[in-house]
Formats: C-alpha cells, sequence, structure tokens
C-alpha cells in the first residue's frame, strides 16, 4: 500500500482528482477504486503519456493531459534526467547532493500552463469536492503560488503535495 492508498482511500471519493505530475500511472490502481470520480492525469514526459493512455484506456473516467504546470502557459524546456520521474523544468540543486549520480541525459521542448488555466480547462466546478495531488518536482512553487494568487484555493478540499524535506531545485 502506497502513500495515497494510506491516506486516501479511507475518504469519500470527491467529485474530481486533478493529479500534476502523474509519472507513469503509479496511482491508477487506487483510481480505479474511485469509480464515481473523475480523474485527471497532467504530465509532460511523452513516454510517460503513452504508457498512462495505455494503462487508463479501460478506465472510463480518466483523463490524460500533456503539459507541463508553470508559472504562464507556453513552451519551455523539460530537463530530462538519468532517473526520468524527477526531470523538471527547473534546475536541481539539492537533488544533486541527494543523487549524486544524477545527469541530465536530455532536453525537450513541453507545452506548460499555469494552474488557473489547467483549471479553466479541466472545468473544475469549485463548489464541488475536488482533490489536487502534486507530484511534480520543482513545480511544486508555481503550482501553490498559483492557488493562492487565482484564489484557486477553494477550488480544493484537499492537496497532497509530495515534495522533499530541503529545496531539491532552482
Amino acid at each position: 500500500m502506497d502513500w495515497f492508498q494510506r491516506h486516501c482511500l479511507s475518504l469519500e471519493p470527491p467529485d474530481l482528482v486533478l493529479h500534476i505530475g502523474a509519472g507513469r500511472g503509479a496511482q491508477l490502481e487506487a483510481y480505479g477504486q474511485l469509480a464515481s470520480s473523475r480523474i485527471v492525469l497532467v504530465e509532460p514526459q511523452a513516454e510517460m503519456i503513452a504508457e498512462l493512455r495505455r494503462k487508463a484506456a479501460a478506465l472510463p473516467n480518466v483523463e490524460v493531459l500533456q503539459k507541463a504546470l508553470a508559472d504562464q502557459t507556453g513552451e519551455a524546456t523539460l530537463q530530462v534526467f538519468n532517473l526520468p520521474d524527477i526531470s523538471s523544468l527547473a534546475t536541481p540543486t539539492g537533488l544533486k547532493a541527494l543523487f549524486p549520480g544524477l545527469v541530465q541525459t536530455g532536453s525537450t521542448p513541453v507545452d506548460t500552463m499555469s494552474l488557473a488555466d489547467l483549471v479553466a480547462q479541466v472545468a473544475v466546478d469549485c463548489t464541488a469536492d475536488n482533490w489536487l495531488v502534486l507530484e511534480a518536482p520543482g513545480a511544486e512553487i508555481a503550482v501553490l503560488a498559483g492557488l493562492e494568487a487565482g484564489g484557486l484555493g477553494r477550488c480544493f478540499s484537499r492537496l497532497f503535495l509530495r515534495t522533499g524535506r530541503e529545496p531539491l531545485f532552482e
């Protein structure tokens, strides 16, 4: 049982789960248990998107969007590392101390979206019970700032944030 299952599956299912940084879909099994919920998975990496779409194909309540969350909508460069799950728009700092063998293996342009634009595109009903799951290395500050600045914090009854204890990115 992972962190999400331990903390979330005992709760009443929400109307929407917006998962930013869905990766390879480790939470899809748990999300399958939230059958009454709408699930939106957001991930920028093409190879992970292909796997997410394949895994989510059997779940009619799941949508997959290929986007990176940033301060603004547009395009940015995703830094890809030999540990692809921690690839980010941000430059690693403390991450190099945590993973001394960390090497950037490439970079790729990705479409970005601000949190406000994502909430609008997904048509989040701010009067409903919505959860925000955030597992986007280096994007935490942009998302949290977007929640505060846009008054979007009121749109989510729960925020599940997975981040390091120390700053890992610029």
